[in-house]
């Protein structure tokens, strides 16, 4: 899909929004103020990109937001949607209160959609980011350790490491030396040194994904939200996933110091059973798995993203 055409679908769910749910919305939240949508960012630069809506009511407050698959993947919100309830299956009741449930969920015109409370983004203000971050980041360090130590379980194959890590190691645009590490990590593997097992990750846990939690009710028979923060776009999510992987995005995004984001390594290796040098070797098939399911993410963004995790965990073990 082009340019013009993401902004063409961008559009047109906004004008489904407005044309066939506002009604919909105020009958079955019982929100009956609300009075318009507008669209809650641009189109980013993937084709099976999700549209988000939101809907104020009369005095101009966002109350819901409503997430709408594009016409060229009409089943991205539903699918999207999956993946959050079976990570919030996952997790538990408790951890899993982090996961925004859907309002409404159906189809418009075939194109997948639901609607959600919507939550304030936190600030990105040089005074208050620093501030903001400092208070939030043992919040969701602290949860993520939880949900290491609740999802971590045995893979059902070697493979599931084994093939990340062998496509990272012959991938000639990244640095010899972490071709090197894939390796031995494979190595390890194979003479039964390291045997990794699998935790459940979100795929993309950066500041942007963190939201405050919502305090008012979205409808009268919606209740209040309790956590302090919630996390959204669980699209790229895997209850098979690999650990260290969402750390060290999350610890980029939040700007951890390197002692910080070490004691962190060592308190997942605790939780793992393993060494700290294996935290490597998970980092390591993460990226291997990522390269061979790309999908719609760029190639060159990819190798950035390859080279700033593994400079982010160099720097914390160093």
């Amino acid at each position: 899909m082009t340019g013009s055409g993401r902004e063409e679908s961008y559009r047109s769910a906004l004008a489904l929004v407005e044309k066939m749910l506002l009604e919909t919305l105020r009958s079955e939240l019982r929100i009956h103020e609300l009075r318009r949508g507008t669209l809650l960012c641009l189109p980013r630069e993937v084709p099976d990109d999700v549209a988000k809506v939101a809907v104020q009511d009369s005095n101009g407050v966002t109350r819901v937001v409503v997430l709408c698959s594009s016409p060229a993947f009409p089943h991205q919100v539903e699918k999207g949607l999956k993946a959050a309830e079976d990570a919030r299956r996952a997790l538990g009741e408790e951890l899993g209160s982090v996961i925004l449930e859907p309002l409404l969920t159906g189809f418009l015109e075939g194109r997948s959609f639901a609607a959600v409370p919507y939550c304030k983004p936190f600030s990105d203000h040089p005074v208050w980011r620093p501030l903001q971050d400092w208070k939030l980041r043992p919040r969701v360090l602290g949860w993520l350790r939880a949900a290491t130590t609740r999802t971590v379980m045995e893979p059902t194959g070697a493979d599931a490491f084994t093939s990340p890590l062998q496509y990272l190691s012959s991938l000639a645009w990244v640095s010899q030396n972490l071709r090197d590490r894939a390796r031995a990590a494979y190595r390890e593997i194979e003479r039964d040194g390291w045997r990794p097992r699998h935790v459940l990750t979100h795929g993309d846990l950066t500041r942007g994904n963190v939201l405050r939690a919502s305090t008012e009710k979205a409808g009268n028979d919606h209740p209040k939200q309790t956590p302090k923060f919630v996390l959204i776009d669980w699209y790229g999510s895997r209850i098979r996933g690999y650990p260290f992987y969402d750390l060290i995005r999350l610890a980029m995004s939040m700007k951890l110091s390197h002692r910080g984001l070490r004691n962190e390594i060592i308190a997942h290796c605790e939780i793992l059973g393993c060494n700290v040098h294996h935290a490597r070797h998970y980092l390591s098939a993460a990226l291997g798995y990522l390269g061979r399911n790309l999908n719609y993410f760029p190639f060159k963004s990819y190798l950035r993203l390859v080279e700033n995790c593994d400079n982010m965990l160099n720097r914390a073990l160093s």
